[in-house]
């Protein structure tokens, strides 16, 4: 017998124990890599572009369904977000995570010396710096054009209504491009609460609203101009003749 066999016989081991106990960690580290393998394919699923709420939801729900993810501790999480956004390559994902990387670095700490406070509030910066990348998820968005910002509405309304676009991507689209669109519109979308059809509710009254302004704007300018052509038509100079003072008696 050899001296391995000895060794294990001398224990109380025998060829299955050694077999089952080598077979029960292989199994234990199998596992091991496959959950982590579940946390990277979610992280890089995080939508880093369509604002801080689906990210903050993906991240919410990945500490309610992966059990891996929940295990980890505050730096651990830390570690797996920076290893992820450094993967990315788009321009706007390498800014957010520029800026995440100088945070992290600032906070000074150990990964293993994170607590739960301290990862709360890097991803409330992170979050932040999402929000600050965060672009429209329109496709060729209805525009106003000659129109009134009624009629605009009555196309508006059913591209919104009857397709995946949130609240969310609403307010972006009248951030990110406010240009496009009157200063209200913004503030009128965010008022009260984060219910997409009360928020179009207040949009297309805030369309009459702006169309009556208009309206009377323009009817103001009008009436300014026939008023201003009124008075010059009455009060045009007239000749005066030099030899008998009458007016328009030119000889």
């Amino acid at each position: 017998m050899s001296r391995y066999n000895n060794y294990y016989s001398n224990n109380s081991y025998n060829e299955n124990d050694v077999d089952a106990h080598c077979g029960c960690a292989a199994s234990m580290h199998s596992r091991d890599e496959y959950e982590l393998d579940v946390v990277s394919r979610n992280l890089k699923l995080l939508p880093l572009q369509k604002g801080s709420e689906k990210v903050r939801h993906r991240l919410e729900m990945m500490d309610y369904c992966i059990p891996k993810w929940s295990a980890l501790k505050p730096g651990q999480k830390i570690f797996f977000i920076e290893e992820e956004l450094s993967s990315r390559r788009n321009s706007a994902e390498k800014r957010i995570y520029i800026q995440f990387q100088s945070y992290i670095a600032n906070f000074g700490t150990h990964f293993r010396n994170w607590q739960n406070k301290d990862y709360d509030a890097a991803i409330e910066e992170l979050l932040s710096y999402i929000d600050n990348e965060k672009v429209s998820q329109f496709v060729n968005p209805p525009q106003k054009g000659n129109g009134s910002w009624e009629h605009w509405f009555n196309r508006f309304l059913p591209y919104v209504l009857y397709t995946p676009y949130s609240w969310e991507d609403v307010e972006t689209e009248f951030t990110k491009n406010y240009n496009a669109y009157p200063q209200e519109f913004l503030q009128t979308w965010k008022f009260k609460n984060k219910n997409k059809d009360d928020a179009l509710k207040r949009l297309y009254l805030d369309c009459i609203r702006i169309d009556e302004l208009a309206r009377k704007k323009k009817d103001n300018a009008k009436n300014k101009k026939q008023n201003a052509k009124s008075f010059e038509n009455n009060h045009k100079p007239q000749m005066v003749c030099k030899r008998c003072s009458l007016a328009g008696n030119y000889y």
